[in-house]
């Protein structure tokens, strides 16, 4: 039996649900990396069942806290509880994220749906030896025409894993297009940030669809135009998107056309946000900040949360008296109270006063596990600023 004993104390977090368990917690390991083992306190007492990976600093990550058998049928109801899950969003889009990682209690995988295609992240040793069987599993229980991997090579790398990106099964074309309601996106998955489209940001899509209606808007990290779409398909009167990447605002032209929206609306800019923002001198209604991430370790946090301050207090120096700014992070190391602390900074140091009107997690498809909060990257704010 593969089993990993902890030292004395390390098991109460476990117990707890938190599906991680440190390197640093283990006394005796008996087992190979990608190994599923017993998880025992430190006498040896059963306390759960997870893979193990020798090269991360998260040695273990919990499966079941079960007695049970981690086989094929375990990974195929799990998969199933997954799917079930986003049943009321089929007939809202038809681009979702299927699996979440921890979110449904598979940890290293996250599977996303873009219309007939699927793209999917492998990133742990354990998940890593699974690969046949999974995309078995979604041979039978899904229909679509082709799966493309996206792993993020650094995450892997960490995992002691090479990088692994490229078709799985099928053809998958360069762009494909989905729908969000009565919007149509192209989506890039193959070369795309992320699995290829912000698929977390959907309901603050709507939101901002809901608020722009004859506001001049800011769109600032726009990348593909989620936000600048949905701002035209709400009645802006004019949009400014900007990002440093041309791919992206290619793609965002395009999007603009498959929605036959007026294109004379929406003002394509090629800049750095922080120097866009510090030479513009236009005012807008509405801005939109949708950076990306800004620390990959905790000790970037500090840097990360000075540069949330800036660029908050950067924009709320473009909006008009009684503007709207929705401010986004996405940086898993920075917690909601160091995010939500940094806008209220730049809100100060600005000297604008702001009313919060609205606050937001990832949506239905991206669960997070009470007891992992390390799971609950992305924060939002919708502020008033006065």
């Amino acid at each position: 039996m593969a089993y990993c004993l902890l030292k004395p104390g390390s098991e109460k977090p476990i117990k707890k649900g938190h599906p991680w368990v440190y390197a640093g917690s283990l006394e005796r390991v008996e087992a190979e990396g990608g190994q599923v083992v017993e998880v025992l306190d430190h006498r040896g007492r059963f306390i759960a069942k997870g893979h193990f990976h020798p090269r991360s600093p998260v040695a273990i990550r919990i499966l079941t806290w079960r007695r049970e058998a981690i086989d094929r049928r375990f990974f195929r109801r799990r998969i199933e509880e997954a799917f079930g899950l986003r049943i009321p969003l089929e007939g809202i889009t038809s681009a979702m994220r299927l699996v979440n990682f921890e979110g449904d209690l598979l940890p290293g995988l996250a599977i996303d749906r873009y219309g007939d295609y699927l793209s999917v992240q492998i990133h742990t040793e354990g998940m890593d030896r699974l690969r046949e069987m999974m995309l078995g599993i979604l041979g039978e229980l899904l229909s679509f025409k082709g799966i493309y991997e996206r792993s993020d090579a650094e995450v892997r790398e960490r995992e002691g894993l090479g990088p692994s990106e490229g078709p799985l099964l099928g053809e998958v074309p360069e762009v494909v297009e989905v729908r969000e309601g009565d919007v149509r996106f192209l989506v890039d998955i193959c070369r795309g940030q992320k699995t290829g489209f912000y698929l977390d940001q959907r309901e603050n899509r709507l939101l901002v669809r809901r608020l722009s209606e004859g506001k001049k808007v800011l769109d600032c990290f726009c990348y593909t135009g989620g936000f600048s779409v949905s701002a035209l398909k709400g009645g802006a009167k004019e949009v400014k998107a900007v990002d440093s990447s041309w791919r992206a605002l290619e793609l965002l032209r395009e999007n603009v056309k498959v929605n036959a929206l007026p294109q004379e609306r929406c003002i394509i800019e090629k800049a750095d946000v922080f120097d866009f923002l510090r030479g513009d001198r236009d005012r807008y209604d509405l801005i939109i900040l949708d950076p990306p991430p800004f620390a990959r370790s905790r000790q970037e946090v500090p840097q990360a949360i000075k540069g949330y301050v800036e660029l908050n207090r950067l924009a709320m120096r473009r909006l008009r008296k009684g503007g709207l700014l929705l401010t986004c992070c996405c940086t898993q190391r920075v917690s909601r109270e160091e995010f939500f602390g940094a806008v209220l900074e730049a809100g100060r140091s600005s000297g604008r006063m702001l009313q919060v009107l609205h606050c937001a997690r990832a949506p239905i498809d991206h669960p997070v596990l009470s007891s992992h909060p390390e799971g609950d990257y992305f924060k939002a704010l919708l502020l008033r600023v006065l």
